[in-house]
């Protein structure tokens, strides 16, 4: 017997049962992609009500969706197994982020987390270039959903991405004459794609070694360490920055950076963002921002610590919100279980504040025209602090 739980241990349909949704009949079918579903009788497209493609485990098929519905909230990742023998949740997790990020890493303690690059439009970087004959991704991200998919070229050929107890990322593919699935690809652990590995102004190269060094015009912060292995610390500058004529931006082509994130050279975490370059607005109007965003300043507000407007680079320095946006407390199932009413009540509260401050108390009378679960950033209490944009310029987050 075939029996299909809700997550308070129901029954809510089984194989022996006539179970009907309205006055239509449900049965449960494989299909020919391997996705188990429960749908209609007499459904001939994807009109299902449950499928096990929402669910995977520790195999992502061709078809399935790795990434998040932002709608319902249903969160589709791979976890690994506890070992070849035991199917319980293992310590790896491999997922995709609201930013549309491919991630990965070890959930008890969080001790590695990996971050793969953004979409360039044919792959993420950092994931291997070289087109196959066997199979095609693709990457989706718009207001109902962000996943990454892929397909099959040749449906003969049977392929699927597999996550190792041992927290190895592979494809396999079935060899008939082996009887057996074999290795095509498998994702080794990049320990460049270790957040602030180098620290500060450093730029880790694996194909170095060591794989971290110093920016040109900078040296190690802590000689010491830095050459005992240690590089956390950073660099800093030879000489000290000379804000005049001499003194611009370098461009550093070949080089993979982490985003809404970076250290200043007291230690401070900052986030940066970046006017896209599809803005249509111009300098004046990011300076009259500047200048508003400024003079703005309440508990339940994102400092504002500094600007840059050289040329095409044009930026704000914000202060870091370590627990990043309340979206991802909200649509995530496991952290979502950390907001009880105590943390909700006082997260609407501090919402609030800032609003009644930017609407009614603040020498600047501002509007709030873009307020969501995305703009209310959260610090390491938990506090929210509205993300403001009052001239609605297009920010590249």
């Amino acid at each position: 017997m075939l029996l299909l739980f809700s997550g308070n241990n129901t029954v809510i349909w089984s194989s022996s049962s006539s179970v009907s949704v309205g006055n239509t009949p449900v049965v449960a079918k494989l299909l020919d992609s391997g996705n188990l579903v429960v749908c209609y009788d007499s459904s001939t497209n994807e009109d299902f009500v449950w499928q096990s493609f929402d669910y995977p485990t520790d195999t992502l098929l061709a078809g399935m969706k790795l990434g998040k519905d932002l709608v319902t909230g249903v969160d589709r990742y791979l976890t690994s197994w506890k070992s070849m023998d035991d199917p319980s949740p293992g310590l790896y997790v491999s997922w995709m982020d609201t930013n549309g990020y491919p991630q990965a890493f070890q959930k008890r303690g969080s001790v590695l987390q990996l971050r793969f690059g953004p979409w360039t439009g044919v792959r993420f970087s950092g994931f291997p270039s070289k087109p196959n004959p066997i199979y095609t991704y693709d990457f989706v991200f718009n207001e109902k959903e962000v996943y990454s998919i892929f397909h099959l070229i040749n449906n003969s050929i049977m392929s699927r991405v597999y996550l190792s107890p041992e927290g190895k990322e592979m494809r396999l593919n079935w060899i008939d004459p082996a009887q057996g699935w074999m290795p095509y690809l498998v994702t080794t652990v990049d320990m460049c794609a270790q957040y602030g590995l180098c620290g500060a102004y450093g730029i880790c190269n694996i194909n170095s070694s060591p794989a971290c060094s110093c920016m040109e015009g900078f040296e190690p912060r802590f000689p010491v360490q830095w050459n005992a292995g240690n590089w956390s610390g950073g660099c800093q500058r030879e000489k000290s920055l000379n804000c005049g004529n001499k003194d611009a931006f370098r461009k550093l082509s070949g080089v993979k950076f982490y985003h809404i994130e970076g250290v200043m050279e007291d230690g401070r975490e900052i986030a940066v963002k970046r006017l896209s370059e599809t803005s249509t607005q111009g300098l004046d109007e990011f300076m009259n921002e500047v200048r508003c965003i400024h003079r703005l300043q309440h508990r339940n507000l994102v400092k504002l610590l500094g600007f840059c407007a050289q040329k095409h680079e044009i930026m704000l320095i914000y202060e870091y919100m370590p627990n990043r946006s309340l979206d991802t407390f909200l649509f995530d199932e496991t952290k979502g279980s950390m907001l009880d009413w105590t943390k909700r009540f006082h997260i609407i509260n501090g919402i609030a504040r800032g609003l009644l401050y930017l609407h009614q108390d603040s020498c600047l009378r501002i509007i709030h025209r873009d307020l969501k679960a995305t703009n209310i950033l959260l610090d390491n209490d938990m506090k929210p602090n509205n993300s403001v944009y009052i001239l609605g310029i297009d920010w590249m987050i």
